[in-house]
């Protein structure tokens, strides 16, 4: 799908825009908030079809990038971001991992499991992929959300990019840029 966002027209992954729905309108239900808008920027994220940066419209012609400290009413957006499978690309004490400097307004879907325990574990994609590139499937990380339980772990792809894994039941397969892929199994 095709987003028209501020001067940019991207794709964003149809998961991810259907989460970013579903968490905009139980914000809206839930604080009686009708006037955030979505913009563009950090071209490398953005591109992935998974990333946006979400800014506030006041409503009097004035806007401002999301920031639950600076505007504590949108706060319901950051604590609930995870349950949608979001995360924030680059919290602001996480510079030396991520390498770039702290923007709450960057938003980032990486899925239910995986949002639910970087934000029990506070931590930031580049330590959570540190992590699960760990784990196998014979070790892999226990992941509890609401009542579904998750196992994750990596597989990384040989020679022949074949990927052996063996998965029963509903699983995603994620491949992580570096050489594998992030598997959840349910």
């Amino acid at each position: 799908m095709t987003y028209r966002v501020g001067y940019t027209d991207f794709l964003m992954d149809a998961d991810a825009l259907e989460h970013l729905g579903e968490m905009m309108d139980d914000f809206y239900t839930a604080t009686g908030y009708s006037s955030l808008e979505v913009f563009g920027g950090d071209y490398a994220e953005t591109q992935t079809g998974l990333s946006f940066n979400l800014k506030i419209n006041f409503g009097d012609g004035t806007s401002d990038y999301y920031n639950a400290e600076k505007y504590p009413d949108y706060s319901w957006i950051s604590e609930h971001a995870a349950e949608y499978g979001f995360v924030v690309r680059y919290p602001e004490d996480k510079d030396e991992y991520t390498g770039q400097s702290g923007r709450s307004y960057v938003f980032r879907y990486v899925g239910e499991p995986h949002a639910a325990y970087m934000q029990e574990h506070d931590l930031c994609l580049e330590e959570y992929l540190d992590e699960v590139q760990s784990r196998t499937e014979k070790d892999p990380l226990e992941i509890t959300v609401g009542d579904t339980d998750y196992k994750v772990f990596y597989v990384p792809v040989d020679g022949t990019n074949d990927v052996t894994a063996t998965v029963t039941g509903a699983y995603t397969a994620s491949g992580d840029n570096m050489g594998g892929y992030i598997v959840a199994c349910e």
